[in-house]
C-alpha cells in the first residue's frame, strides 16, 4: 500500500479522487489497519506484516516492484470485469423488481470503485513507463560518454550498458501488464 501512495505522490495535476485515495492511504498506513485485498472477494482483507510496512516497498529512487505491480492491476481488471457482469445482471433483475433497491445500488458502487482502481493502476503504470523511458534516455547519453572515455583508454567497461538492457526489460515488462 506504501508503494501506491508513493507513487500517488508522483502523480502530477491531481484529481480529487487521488487526493482522497491518497488520503486513505495514509490512515490506513498510519493505524496500521487491515488492507483490502483487491484479489479477494468483496469484505476479504489482508492485514499488514507486524512491522506495519509492506512486503515490498519503492522508496524515491527505487523503481516499483513490477511483479506486485503486475499482479494488483491483473487482480483489478478482474475484480472491475466480474463487477461488470454482476451489474449487467442486476439490471436486468432490477427492471422486473426481483433484486432490491440496495442491490442494485450496492452493484453499482461496486462497479464504479473497481473501475476507479483500475484507471488509477493504469496511470500508475503509464507514468512508470514514462519515468522509465527517460532514465533510458539518460543512460544513452551516459553511455555514449563511457564509450568515448573507453575508446581514449580512460575507461575499460561501459556500466551503462547493461542499465539500458535492465531498463528495456522493464519497459518490455510494463507494456506487456497494460495489454488486454
Amino acid at each position: 500500500m506504501k508503494n501506491l501512495y508513493d507513487e500517488l505522490l508522483k502523480l502530477p495535476n491531481e484529481t480529487e479522487a487521488i487526493r482522497t485515495l491518497k488520503a486513505e492511504v495514509r490512515r490506513q498506513v498510519a493505524l496500521n489497519a487491515e488492507l483490502p485485498n483487491p484479489g479477494t472477494a468483496p469484505g476479504a482483507v489482508t492485514v499488514l506484516p507486524k512491522s506495519g510496512k509492506p512486503a515490498a516497498t519503492a522508496g524515491k529512487d527505487q523503481p516499483l516492484d513490477l511483479i506486485q505491480l503486475a499482479t494488483t492491476y491483473v487482480d483489478a481488471v478482474g475484480v472491475m470485469e466480474l463487477a461488470q457482469l454482476k451489474m449487467k445482471r442486476i439490471d436486468k433483475l432490477a427492471d422486473r423488481n426481483v433484486v432490491t433497491q440496495l442491490e442494485a445500488d450496492s452493484a453499482r458502487v461496486a462497479t464504479k470503485t473497481a473501475e476507479r482502481k483500475v484507471a488509477l493502476l493504469k496511470t500508475i503504470i503509464e507514468q512508470e513507463i514514462e519515468d522509465t523511458s527517460e532514465n533510458r534516455k539518460a543512460a544513452e547519453v551516459q553511455l555514449k560518454f563511457e564509450q568515448r572515455l573507453v575508446k581514449k583508454g580512460y575507461a575499460n567497461q561501459t556500466p551503462s550498458a547493461s542499465r539500458i538492457r535492465q531498463l528495456d526489460g522493464r519497459l518490455r515488462t510494463l507494456q506487456l501488464i497494460l495489454k488486454p
